[in-house]
């Protein structure tokens, strides 16, 4: 019997095999239920007030119809929310809390969404009814706007907009940026959960630098970025953004759990280049961050941002011995409030998008890479005197991991919709699956384009295209597909993407022999098809370049291929999938017995050393040397078993 591989699609994100999953609050479709969500926590300490928010396509929902959350037949407070600033309803927020590994099961029903207590606030005023004088607007009142240009006589202390520019806040803690050539991002310390922007500044243009009742600006920001604040970094010093034709911010959203501000910079002067420079900034409820996305055309890649040096802080440093996807983060402690207490400010970012840590006289400067001109980090701070404040250097540092955490580890998410549960309602045979696996391909291939070719931008790993395991494994997929339908459409896709690496005399473009990446191997078994089907010389060349990396590629002392040059001593379970198959398929092509032997004796070294003998099941990864951190002392061993991997294997 010939076996046909199809592309099928299961939404299994995240559950855990050792918990049993709760019975869900009603099927999607039962009495205006529209969608089952599964949600798990999978940290070991409780997550207070974590936020979700669903697209509304994954739900099947649209903005043209009211829905809400409830959890055990009890509305959850929720939001309808613009994630990307377009001006469209596009997700669905909504704040609970979870005990450690705690698993909740929350409805999508038809119905308004009751009015609940406002815990985040984004607003900018502005002066109306007086008139310039020189670089001051003399008289008039300051009313709160959607938006504005701003006038090319505003600079600073021009007292046209209140504290100076567009603010946000939580319930924890407010912030505002100066829309100016400062461009300085301020920190307002609350002494209360309540919303405050509204008032500061109205009983005096400065007044907010006083104590007052619901707190005061405490952050000196001087001549740096303050805190999270943007630029370019010149290899001297950072460079806040300046030198710009025009700037304008508006209100996104001022919601109850989710609140934006947006601000646009044109012909932003930096250095050579001129570009144009888009920001959002957005809060979430009981969160003291700050979400900022920035976006510049055209793209740089000496995007720069920064926290004040003040010379009683403490500058700290979080871990960097992590994967490129995982959070870090890089903070400041001690008493640099300009009030009583101490003050702790954070950057997060994604390990691998920071190219440097550096300073200057007035920052402490992370320069980071922009994925196509986007760049997506955050920024907080943590003032002791805050209602149930941080009081301590320990305690801001765990507050700071814990963050770093819930980034890397998202909520573990199941979602079952009535939309599904219609278009997935009938019988499943083999017709049945063929057709979900074609309107699965055409979806990826109408989304991806020419995206993952020589030369594109991978989106999804926020990364120029390049040689890499997924590619090869998408291709395979599809050309699977074409084979089980007749229909050559998908083997193209694939096969045109995966040419454009080839170059004329064989050369992979993007691909590193000297990594020795067991990964970057995994796309070498299409071209092995191709050359069974073609002859072409080119796919021969290329093969037998990543043969040749086998041939020399690091092994432990039994024989077992490093997973990278990067990860010494290490047999990886998906490693097995991403070599072996090769190995083994272009030594039957050869005549390589060697070959053959090696791939087979991979197999046998990773089922002796990393299948569980209890279980059954296999453990991710063995360091045979057990240095690494995640490495069991006695065994070498890591601590988790893999489904993935397990999948591949």
């Amino acid at each position: 019997m010939k076996r046909i591989h199809i592309i099928t699609l299961a939404v299994i994100t995240g559950l855990s095999a050792c918990s049993e999953p709760q019975t869900p609050a009603g099927d999607p479709g039962d009495a205006g239920s529209l969608a089952i969500v599964e949600l798990k926590n999978p940290s070991e300490f409780t997550r207070t007030d974590e936020t979700t928010r669903l697209g509304l396509d994954e739900l099947g929902l649209t903005a043209d119809r009211n829905f809400r959350i409830e959890s055990d037949g009890v509305e959850v407070p929720s939001q309808l929310s613009d994630t990307d600033g377009d001006g469209l309803v596009d997700a669905i927020v909504f704040t609970t809390d979870y005990a450690p590994a705690e698993r909740r099961t929350f409805e999508v029903v038809e119905g308004m969404a009751i009015a609940t207590a406002k815990r985040t606030q984004a607003e900018v005023s502005i002066k109306q009814g007086g008139e310039w004088e020189g670089k001051e607007y003399e008289g008039g009142n300051f009313v709160n706007v959607d938006g504005f240009t701003q006038p090319p006589q505003s600079t600073d202390h021009s007292f046209y907009v209140r504290y100076e520019g567009p603010g946000i806040e939580s319930d924890k803690v407010g912030y505002r940026v100066y829309l100016d050539w400062r461009n300085g991002f301020d920190v307002f310390g609350k002494l209360t959960n309540a919303m405050v922007l509204q008032d500061v500044g109205q009983d005096g243009y400065d007044s907010y630098h006083e104590p007052a009742d619901w707190g005061l600006d405490i952050l000196k920001v001087g001549d740096a970025v303050g805190i999270g604040g943007y630029g370019y970094w010149d290899g001297e010093q950072l460079i806040r953004v300046a030198e710009a034709s025009g700037r304008a911010t508006r209100i996104v959203e001022n919601g109850t759990l989710a609140s934006t501000v947006e601000i646009t910079y044109e012909d932003w002067q930096d250095g050579n280049v001129t570009t144009d420079l888009r920001a959002l900034l957005s809060m979430q409820a009981g969160s003291r961050l700050v979400r900022t996305r920035v976006e510049v055309a055209p793209e740089l890649d000496n995007v720069a941002i920064g926290i004040v040096k003040h010379p009683d802080a403490e500058f700290i440093a979080g871990n960097l011995e992590i994967s490129g996807h995982a959070w870090t983060w890089i903070a400041t402690w001690g008493p640099q409030a300009l009030a009583d207490g101490d003050l702790g400010l954070v950057l997060l970012f994604r390990k691998g998008e920071q190219s440097e840590q550096t300073e200057d006289e007035h920052n402490h400067v992370s320069v980071m890479r922009t994925g196509n001109g986007k760049l997506e980090y955050y920024f907080g701070a943590a003032w002791s005197q805050e209602p149930g404040g941080v009081s301590s250097r320990e305690e801001f540092v765990a507050w700071v991991e814990q963050e770093a955490e819930k980034l890397t580890m998202p909520l573990r998410a199941r979602i079952r919709t009535a939309k599904t549960d219609a278009e997935t309602g009938g019988d499943i045979d083999t017709g049945t699956a063929l057709s979900w696996s074609r309107r699965l391909a055409e979806s990826e291939v109408a989304r991806l384009g020419n995206s993952l070719a020589f030369d594109g931008y991978d989106e999804t790993g926020n990364r120029t295209a390049r040689w890499s395991y997924t590619t090869g494994l998408l291709a395979q997929a599809m050309d699977d597909l074409s084979q089980a339908t007749g229909d050559p459409k998908f083997a193209d896709w694939g096969r045109a993407t995966l040419d454009s690496y080839i170059a004329e005399e064989g050369e992979i473009r993007t691909y590193d022999a000297s990594l020795y990446n067991i990964d970057h191997v995994n796309s070498g078994k299409m071209l092995l098809r191709y050359i069974e089907r073609t002859g072409d010389e080119r796919y021969r060349q290329a093969a037998a370049a990543i043969r040749a990396q086998l041939a020399d590629h690091p092994r432990t002392s039994e024989g077992a291929f490093w997973h990278k040059q990067r990860y010494p001593w290490q047999l990886w379970l998906d490693g097995v999938y991403m070599g072996m198959p090769f190995l083994a398929h272009y030594g039957l092509m050869h005549d390589d017995v060697h070959a053959i032997e090696e791939a087979v004796g991979e197999a046998i070294i990773a089922d002796a050393r990393l299948r569980d003998a209890q279980t059954g099941l296999y453990y991710h990864a063995w360091d045979e040397k057990a240095e690494q951190v995640w490495a069991d002392p006695d065994t070498g061993l890591s601590k988790y078993f893999w489904s993935r991997g397990m999948g591949w294997y």
